[in-house]
């Protein structure tokens, strides 16, 4: 029997049947829903907490991958962890410029209080003679920790040194053969020749010479 009549009222026991296991079936839908959304709830509050991680400790870096000078370079290896280094150059070179590279590509760095992007050289620092500190200053995106670095530059003295490494002529031939400490030479040219050109050049590539009070390139 399909149906029971009572009174006005038509009851489907098939109906019952039908609408409980659709409510089941709801429930379970559900359930699945809620479970998956909280699986997905912890994978982004996992992902976010390694983000957060990593982020804390690339902020909290100070310290330098590379240091460079330019011209010349430094005496030592660079290493993040020294942060003292010395350089020597020619009294010819009258600045230099230094190039550092921050570790954490966010940190800030400052070259002698002037900031300088990380990976590009610093303006022209002028060299006294003798010794020239230079400061560099690696500062952490969070500006919780800094890191200092020296250069000590030597710049040589102008050098004392006048004498010639070598004395040519365009004709002829010097009597004796040149050597720095003789100053005194003879040339012997034939009848022909009305002029002749003299190259010196110097022992020191700095100092300066002339030939019959002009002044000439050395070499």
């Amino acid at each position: 029997m399909d149906k029971l009549i009572l009174g006005s009222y038509k009851i489907s026991p098939k109906s019952k049947v039908v609408r409980k296991e659709n409510r089941t079936a709801t429930a379970y839908k559900s359930g699945g829903k809620r479970t998956w959304a909280k699986i997905f709830e912890v994978i982004l509050i996992f992902a976010s907490l390694m983000v957060s991680a990593t982020h804390v400790f690339a902020q909290s870096d100070p310290t330098l991958s590379n240091l460079t000078i330019s011209p010349g370079s430094l005496n030592e290896t660079f290493v993040s962890t020294t942060t003292s280094y010395t350089a020597n150059v020619t009294y010819s070179t009258l600045n230099i410029t230094v190039t550092p590279t921050t570790t954490d590509p966010n940190a800030s760095v400052t070259v002698n209080g002037t900031t300088v992007p990380s990976g590009n050289p610093s303006g022209n620092i002028s060299l006294s003679v003798g010794t020239n500190t230079i400061t560099v200053i690696g500062t952490s995106q969070d500006l919780s920790a800094t890191d200092t670095y020296t250069i000590t530059v030597t710049r040589a003295a102008p050098s004392t040194d006048a004498s010639l490494s070598n004395l040519t002529t365009s004709a002829g031939g010097l009597t004796p053969g040149f050597t720095s400490g003789n100053l005194t030479y003879a040339a012997s040219v034939s009848n022909v020749t009305t002029s002749i050109t003299v190259t010196p050049t110097t022992t020191d590539v700095n100092a300066s010479v002339t030939v019959n009070g002009s002044p000439a390139t050395s070499g």
